[in-house]
């Protein structure tokens, strides 16, 4: 099956970045390419001078002309290969990824062949308490306290370990996401999101303002608009963070354009429920 993983990142975590690049290009699936995109110019960083980060071979670093934000990890790859018979992987750039990730999305993918697939999600009633709405069942159904996970203290115990012996980076122990396998409203870049190129249509690219500081809320919002539901697997969240570059100039602790992460995804929900009648609201029929 072909697929293609695609990310992006900004100018501080250049240097950074090396670690979720190698875990990409040294999937067992032996995916088609790695892009990174990169714009030529950034709206939160003007005075980046255009230099590029290294890369591993493997990579292929593409320029873009328009910063979309954080959707410039999927919305240029999903243009750029529209019309072919290709799985689109979008992730985060501060994250790493078992080396059997990207097989294990494609083995879910055989199962759901018209949804989106990811490893990381979330219900916006549970998350930011907004009225219950009609969902495809079964709903995923999030794990009750990760804390009381073997496992998570497993890896943390191995995590520490080998910090203390120099032989490896900071990151955070991952730990199981979903105790059932169901639909989600949004699907997390964190985690991995398979998609298809025509699952995002022009509209996708005109983000107004605020809106487009929160990905996943957007590119969620335009599948559910497009009645391509997100399927979130128990199985394929088997990915660790990286601290250093997670907490660089991360979106999550800014405010741009007067609003802080919980205002501007509030923001972003409200705008998908009365502009296209999504998640429960009703669309604005003005003319």
């Amino acid at each position: 099956m072909r697929h293609v993983i695609s990310l992006s990142t900004v100018p501080p975590r250049f240097h950074q970045i090396g670690p979720t690049l190698r875990s990409l290009v040294r999937q067992t699936s032996r995916p088609e390419a790695v892009e990174l995109y990169i714009p030529r110019s950034y709206r939160r960083f003007p005075e980046w001078g255009g230099g590029l980060p290294d890369v591993p071979e493997g990579v292929t670093i593409v320029r873009v002309d328009e910063d979309l934000g954080p959707a410039t990890k999927i919305l240029p790859a999903a243009k750029a290969w529209r019309g072919q018979a290709v799985e689109l992987i979008y992730v985060d750039d501060d994250r790493g990824f078992a080396r059997d990730w990207v097989r294990r999305c494609l083995d879910v993918r055989k199962s759901r062949p018209d949804d989106a697939i990811c490893g990381a999600g979330f219900s916006i009633s549970n998350h930011y308490g907004f009225p219950e709405f009609s969902r495809p069942r079964p709903l995923a159904v999030p794990v009750t306290d990760p804390s009381q996970q073997i496992g998570y203290h497993l890896r943390m115990l191995r995590n520490v370990i080998l910090r203390k012996m120099g032989l490896a980076p900071r990151r955070k122990a991952p730990w199981q996401r979903f105790e059932q396998s169901g639909f989600v409203d949004i699907g997390e870049g964190f985690g991995g999101v398979m998609v298809r190129p025509e699952y995002f249509d022009d509209a996708a690219f005109v983000i107004p303002p605020i809106l487009w500081t929160v990905d996943d809320i957007w590119l969620s919002g335009t599948l559910a608009r497009r009645g391509i539901r997100i399927w979130a697997d128990k199985d394929l969240y088997v990915t660790y963070e990286h601290l250093d570059s997670s907490f660089n100039n991360a979106l999550f602790q800014a405010v741009i354009e007067g609003a802080d992460r919980e205002q501007a995804d509030r923001a972003c929900i409200d705008h998908m429920r009365a502009t296209y009648g999504i998640w429960g609201g009703v669309a604005d029929q003005r003319t």
